[in-house]
């Protein structure tokens, strides 16, 4: 007679965005199927890594399209938990966790429940009546849950401190990222201007083209940099609202021919194995994966000392730079000095990928198996 296997329910708002989605998808692939039933709930139809999901994973998307059809979605979700009986829900970022833990009080079952945050929140919900009801809400969800997973220290901290968690219920667990497909994906050969042999020494940065990101302090700390090494180029990975202004603050700075936005690429890592530096310039972050994917290229890492996660990865003048978030100045002296310094560069490259394989998902999963209390 087959053992029957164990129950596990995901929940997350969508399957496009940031790290966290992709890292979900990644995630939910590797639990072992002969030991594991895992479905997969999704509360809005935006399904752009959904080809990413293995098919032996039972996935129904809720189709939320407005917050006024919050409530419905709770209910819904609260019918299908009766109906699966998981013995364990994992939740994904704030406002899912905040769902998911009021479906649970009205269904009637009592499944272990994980919340699993990627956002540091110091400061996060603005000081309005309405950021403080959703702080309120958030702290009211995170008190009510069997255990929190954050994706930093600093995060941790922060949850115990500002939203008075005990320390107990929250445990760090670092994301896990596909290093043999990264590394495998890096051996690409991209063609660019910038990356013609021995002629310039190439910048790199990837993200969203959005405010927290802060290419414009890394846009500045180039142009200064570019000043004293007219070698320099950079290069940035990534779509957003802010494209126009910064490709304009390029052009005002006088490196509008220095630098290269090539838009959002389905193989980054070509790109970033071929650059001699990757540089971040964050305002805030969760876990900055990124710097993860970019140490496994066998890139050297320069970044802000954000919240959070920069000061988890890199160990300053081992495994990378580190410099104060809100500096220009440091940055720009940061790439002038892994521009001048080959032996540096190997170095941080040689420290990164070892660094990097803390990361495997073999590592990383049996550490959600136990917190689900397998």
């Amino acid at each position: 007679m087959l053992k029957e296997r164990t129950k596990l329910l995901f929940v997350c708002g969508s399957l496009v965005g940031g790290g966290a989605e992709k890292i979900l998808a990644y995630l939910v692939n590797h639990f072992d199927k002969t030991r594991y039933e895992v479905k997969l709930i999704i509360l809005e139809r935006k399904l752009d890594y959904l080809k990413e999901i293995d098919p032996a994973i039972s996935l129904e998307c809720l189709d939320k399209t407005s917050w006024r059809g919050m409530f419905k979605i709770v209910f819904e979700l609260s019918r299908r938990m009766r109906s699966y009986r998981p013995v364990a829900v994992v939740g994904v970022l704030n406002y899912v966790n905040i769902v998911i833990m009021l479906a649970k009080m009205i269904s009637g079952v009592r499944p272990r429940m994980i919340l699993c945050e990627h956002l540091h929140l110091h400061n996060y919900f603005p000081k309005t009546l309405f950021g403080h009801v959703k702080k309120a809400l958030m702290r009211f969800t995170f008190r009510r849950a069997d255990a929190i997973v954050t994706v930093s220290a600093s995060m941790k901290a922060n949850l115990e401190e500002e939203y008075g968690i005990n320390p107990a219920q929250v445990q760090v667990i670092y994301n896990p990222i596909p290093i043999d497909e990264i590394v495998e994906k890096s051996r690409a050969q991209v063609e660019h201007p910038f990356f013609e042999a021995g002629k310039y020494t190439v910048v790199i940065s990837a993200g969203r083209l959005v405010k927290q990101k802060r290419f414009d302090r890394l846009l500045l700390a180039f142009s200064r940099a570019k000043e004293k090494r007219p070698d320099l180029r950079l290069i940035i990975l990534g779509k957003g609202e802010l494209e126009k202004d910064l490709k304009e603050m390029a052009a005002f700075l006088g490196v509008e021919n220095e630098v290269a936005f090539v838009g959002f690429q389905a193989n980054p890592y070509g790109w970033l194995a071929q650059a001699h530096m990757f540089a971040m310039s964050s305002e805030r972050e969760g876990f900055p994966n990124v710097l993860i994917e970019a140490m496994a290229c066998g890139v050297p890492l320069i970044s802000t000392d954000c919240l959070s996660g920069p000061n988890e990865i890199i160990d300053p003048g081992k495994s990378g730079l580190l410099v104060p978030e809100d500096k220009p100045e440091a940055l720009t002296a940061a790439l002038l000095t892994l521009a001048g310094d080959d032996g540096l560069r190997r170095k941080f490259s040689e420290a990164g990928r070892r660094f990097a394989d803390n990361f495997r998902v073999e590592k990383v999963l049996p550490l959600y198996e136990k917190i689900c209390g397998f």
